[in-house]
């Protein structure tokens, strides 16, 4: 156990991210690099018109949007494939970060929730008043119409 007027050994999130120089700049940048990779310019067609994938043509944004690489080659051919980081993720992240989104909806009323409550009991009096107007007369004895009488 530590001793109580020892400094925390445990570092703050910003003391974690300014050790590892983790800025907002660069968590966008790599989240623009996923955004906007495309993964089509390392396409190239031969003499032939067949496609093939030119590895070299990879720029640094694919690198950073690039998750997994896999070559395997068999019998001199060789087959690569490639996982990108999800597109639409990224675009999400970075609309969020712009607040182009509404997770919670904030209502600025003029009346507050208070001032409805009290309006709709003072109605409801009103109309309880009116209600026992009609149903006691001028003696107090309650008047009940019949369904003869209505």
């Amino acid at each position: 156990m530590a001793h109580p007027g020892a400094p925390s050994s445990r570092a703050t999130d910003d003391d974690k991210a300014e050790a590892n120089e983790l800025t907002a700049e660069w968590v966008l940048l790599r989240l623009m690099a996923m955004a906007d990779n495309d993964v089509s310019a390392l396409i190239e067609l031969d003499a032939w018109g067949f496609p093939s994938v030119n590895i070299d043509l990879l720029t640094p944004e694919m690198r950073m949007a690039m998750q997994e690489l896999n070559v395997v080659s068999n019998k001199g051919n060789k087959k690569i494939t490639a996982k990108f980081a999800d597109k639409l993720k990224a675009l999400e992240m970075l609309g969020r970060y712009l607040a182009m989104f509404k997770d919670k909806v904030s209502i600025d009323a003029e009346v507050t929730l208070v001032e409805r409550l009290q309006a709709g009991r003072l109605r409801m009096n009103e109309q309880s008043a009116e209600v026992e107007k009609a149903l006691i007369g001028s003696d107090g004895a309650i008047r009940l119409k019949t369904e003869h009488e209505a």
